[in-house]
């Protein structure tokens, strides 16, 4: 019978797991302007592992290159330290790994070259695997080893070996498990965890359907590795923002709420208790008030019993340039049925503010402090509710309460009337 290689490698990589715990062992024994904060949320996995930053005990080893002479050995003949034959073999092993690949101008010839390499390297760490798997003095060769399978099942999973990526995360479910029972396998089991979320993170960058699967597998990370959260905290930022972005709010809400919940003294949690609280702000009244460029205060509170615009934007986004005569036009349009328009100004330059106010005859409000570190994201109103990216249109109607946070330019219109109507209806029934 003929076995499929990457089936075959993943089934023995399960059995030396369960091996090492004995038969009969239990389991259960992803132009507008953005936040400076978002230079963090697109981070790829760092392609360190997780557990050599925390134990020192799994660090790289020291491949031995010659046997060792012993210098106390005076007037003996020397003692030659003998070098592990597996050490041997895996010095070989990256010594193949970091051999230029053949020349060529095809990339499908290249990536195909790259998949032999990748196959290759898996098959000659597997039996150094499954041997120092148990052995407790072999235990830095087995994680060097291992780690070294995770990198090259990542890498060939990338290029969309679909055999590599079902072994990725059949393995990263196996150490899990098995790492409850075996030291050894507990420190390579967050490598494994990482790879898949490397992998999942990388396919949703370049498909946005895959965001989900992105979000599922930091949360899952997070739930398993909770210590590592040099890494949880930042993937999870990732994933949320990612989400947040394609407009998959359960998904983002979900990732702020863990980091808000799990990992509080962290920075990216006090980021995500303000974006959660605007993106859990339909259906609630809003807070907004503020110093305006004028040297006024202007305070939603004053605006009761009228439907409510609200703008965040700055001079230098081209997107707002783009919007801002319909802006205009819709907000001098409606204003004789009681729509108000309230802009808030993220620029640092009050003149440069006010050189667009005058371009497009802004005739609204816009909150913007006198105080210069108070504006661009220090805006008390952007703070308070992680305000990550501009323009944004808000919508708030004649009771107070927020109908978006992120309404569209094609709908904007639309809305705007739905708003005035109902406004309309609850007057009449009040008489």
């Amino acid at each position: 019978m003929l076995f499929n290689r990457q089936i075959f490698l993943a089934s023995f990589l399960s059995l030396a797991l369960f091996i090492i715990s004995g038969c009969g062992s239990s389991d259960s024994n992803s132009e507008t302007s953005k936040s400076p904060d978002d230079n963090n949320s697109e981070q790829t996995v760092d392609s360190k592992s997780p557990t050599k930053t925390n134990d020192q005990n799994s660090e790289s080893i020291n491949l031995e290159t010659a046997a060792i002479p012993n210098p106390a050995a005076k007037g003996k003949k020397e003692e030659v330290k003998k070098v592990d034959p597996l050490i041997i073999k895996l010095r070989n092993i990256h010594a193949l790994r970091r051999s230029p690949f053949p020349e060529t101008k095809d990339p499908k010839k290249l990536a195909g070259l790259k998949l032999d390499r990748y196959r290759d390297v898996i098959d000659q760490l597997m039996p150094i695997i499954g041997k120092t798997l148990a052995d407790p003095d072999r235990e830095n060769i087995f994680l060097e080893s291992i780690r070294t399978m995770i990198d090259s099942r990542l890498k060939a999973a990338l290029l969309g070996d679909q055999e590599q990526i079902d072994a990725l995360f059949a393995d990263a479910e196996s150490m899990y498990k098995k790492s409850k029972t075996s030291p050894a396998v507990a420190k390579a089991a967050p490598d494994a965890g990482l790879a898949v979320v490397h992998f999942s993170h990388a396919i949703a960058r370049s498909n946005s359907k895959k965001i989900p699967e992105f979000t599922k597998q930091a949360r899952l990370f997070a739930t398993r590795f909770p210590k590592y959260k040099t890494f949880t905290v930042p993937l999870l930022y990732s994933a949320a923002w990612s989400a947040e972005l394609h407009k998959m709010n359960d998904e983002a809400i979900n990732c702020y709420t863990m980091i808000r919940d799990e990992f509080p003294d962290t920075r990216q949690a006090i980021q995500s208790t303000a974006i959660l609280r605007r993106l859990t702000l339909p259906g609630k009244s809003a807070q907004i008030s503020g110093s305006t460029i004028d040297g006024d205060l202007w305070n939603l509170d004053d605006h009761k019993g009228k439907v409510v615009m609200v703008v965040f934007w700055d001079s230098k986004t081209d997107q707002f340039q783009n919007i801002c005569p319909e802006l205009v036009k819709i907000s001098g349009h409606y204003a004789k049925n009681g729509l108000r328009t309230v802009g808030i100004n993220l620029d640092k330059d009050e003149s440069k503010a006010n050189i667009m106010i005058e371009k497009y005859n802004i005739n609204w409000p816009q909150i913007f402090y006198p105080e210069p570190n108070k504006r661009r994201w220090n805006n008390s109103m952007v703070v308070y509710y992680g305000v990550r990216d501009i323009p944004a249109v808000w919508l708030i109607d004649h009771q107070g309460i927020v109908t978006s946070t992120n309404v569209k330019m094609k709908d904007l219109k639309k809305q705007v009337e739905s708003l005035l109507i109902k406004k309309q209806k609850s007057k009449k029934r009040k008489k």
